[in-house]
């Protein structure tokens, strides 16, 4: 069980919210009297993922909105260095903004189709790929 325990905690590290959770659950289900201590860690664990997914989430969600603004002024390059501020494993997540839903990925993916740009990757040499985070 404690390997379970370091596990979830290492896939929160990795942004794996969900993987995490299940792993947690999967703890916090254990019957055996011997690992009740393990109870308590999953209820401050569950509670510190949920912190760290509302954070995550509004964090996203203001990158977005200042992609969304970068993109409206034909800024780019800038948007493109905001998205690439999302944890790679997180930009997959649909977020409402302004009405419009839409993941960071999907905005990488509008970019290089409404604007001709090769960041979307599977390019020539010398282009660039906005889904790599090198930062």
């Amino acid at each position: 069980m404690e390997l379970e325990r370091q596990k979830a905690e290492e896939l929160q590290n990795q942004y794996l919210f969900d993987e995490a959770i299940e792993i947690a659950k999967s703890v916090a289900s254990e019957t055996d009297i011997r690992l009740q201590h393990l109870k308590a860690w999953c209820e401050r664990f569950l509670a510190d993922i949920q912190k760290d997914i509302d954070e995550h989430r509004q964090r996203s969600e203001n990158n977005l909105i200042e992609a969304l603004a970068h993109e409206a002024v034909y800024d780019d390059d800038a948007g493109i260095r905001v998205i690439k501020l999302i944890p790679e494993t997180l930009r997959g997540a649909t977020l409402t903004i302004a009405g419009q839903s839409i993941s960071p990925n999907e905005m990488l993916t509008r970019w290089n189709v409404h604007h001709g740009l090769a960041y979307g990757g599977g390019g020539k040499e010398g282009q660039r790929d906005a889904t790599r985070s090198d930062d």
